[in-house]
């Protein structure tokens, strides 16, 4: 601190813009050699902590005369000022829910999903996968579990743009089941009219689709369930990930000990190593900060989502490789994933 207010004596600074986030678990340093300086200081930091804590350098910065300010961020900074001006409008204001849309025009969720797609379908030609596998090869390899596995590792931790991510998630849900839908049935059709309105035909008719625009619909209406209704609702698809294990574990028992299992392997190290790598090259691309890096490469090395197997029985795809690159991938993503967090 000592240095730094030397400096900012030095160069005659007048104001400090601390923008060196992440501001989960940072100290007051800076700020505290802005104030030994006499040197006005504001930071955007967006971490409730960090801010609510800033008061404690109030008198400090009062003695020396200079303006301290901490959250001139999107939140609280300018979420506070939209309140404030349309506060006279409400008669009483208990509660506030709030998103933030990125403003960047690259998706970079879409991109990272594209890029994988490419390049497993690539990887499948090179392993020799059989033409009519080749799709489940492909899915297995970018359909990360981003509900189960991706989102719950987010909201735990500090310094990741958590709003920002819970927002990509929708359309990856989307994007994954229409993909996948076109892959599965690309690998074991002519491509061709007939093929389109094939795919046409499974998208539409595809529940996973049809629930996240149906979810998505009811959410902007403001639908609301009879309280037993959704309890009961809540309970059943709490079961949806077990029974798609045991389905998985089901198939796992009926494969043969040879045959399929270094294609599953490739798969469940494709979506382990490369996939995450994939992500890491398109975020440093768009410019991502560390916390925004982090999400895109958590949500690449997430394993093989255990609803891609229901995907292949209905389109006809390989089911033992599907079944076997789930639980691949999901040995090979724990380290994937621990190492991602000591990394980045």
């Amino acid at each position: 601190n000592r240095g730094l207010s030397e400096a900012l004596r030095t160069h005659k600074t007048s104001v400090v813009v601390h923008t060196a986030g992440p501001y989960q678990n940072a100290d007051y340093g800076v700020a505290e050699a802005c104030i030994a300086a006499g040197v006005h200081y504001v930071d955007l930091s967006d971490a409730r902590d960090f801010v609510v804590g800033f008061n404690r350098l109030d008198a400090a910065a009062k003695a020396a005369g200079v303006v301290a300010i901490s959250g001139a961020s999107t939140v609280p900074c300018l979420s506070s000022a939209v309140l404030n001006h349309f506060r006279d409008r409400f008669a009483t204001l208990e509660a506030l829910d709030f998103g933030i849309c990125p403003g960047q025009g690259a998706e970079r969720g879409l991109a990272t999903t594209a890029a994988m797609v490419g390049v497993a379908a690539l990887f499948a030609r090179i392993f020799g996968v059989a033409a009519g596998a080749g799709g489940t090869f492909v899915q297995a390899a970018f359909r990360g579990n981003l509900t189960f596995v991706g989102l719950p590792l987010i909201l735990t931790l500090p310094g990741v743009p958590q709003t920002p991510a819970l927002l990509a998630v929708a359309p990856l849900l989307i994007a994954y089941n229409v993909v996948s839908v076109v892959v599965l049935l690309a690998s074991r059709h002519a491509v061709g009219w007939a093929m389109l309105r094939i795919v046409g035909r499974e998208v539409v008719r595809n529940p996973i689709i049809v629930a996240c625009l149906l979810g998505a619909g009811a959410y902007a209406v403001h639908l609301s369930l009879p309280v037993a209704l959704d309890r009961t609702l809540v309970q059943l698809s709490r079961m949806a990930v077990p029974l798609a294990l045991i389905c998985v574990g089901a198939a796992l028992a009926a494969t043969p000990a040879r045959g399929g299992r270094g294609p599953a392997a490739a798969a469940g190290a494709f979506k382990a190593v490369v996939s995450p790598l994939i992500g890491y090259l398109i975020g440093r691309l768009a410019g991502l900060d560390a916390g925004g890096l982090l999400v895109v490469v958590i949500f690449a090395a997430c394993p093989t989502a255990a609803i891609s197997y229901t995907m292949v029985r209905q389109l006809g795809g390989d089911e033992a490789l599907a079944a076997a690159a789930i639980v691949l991938s999901t040995i090979f993503s724990a380290f994937a994933l621990a190492a991602a967090l000591a990394v980045l």
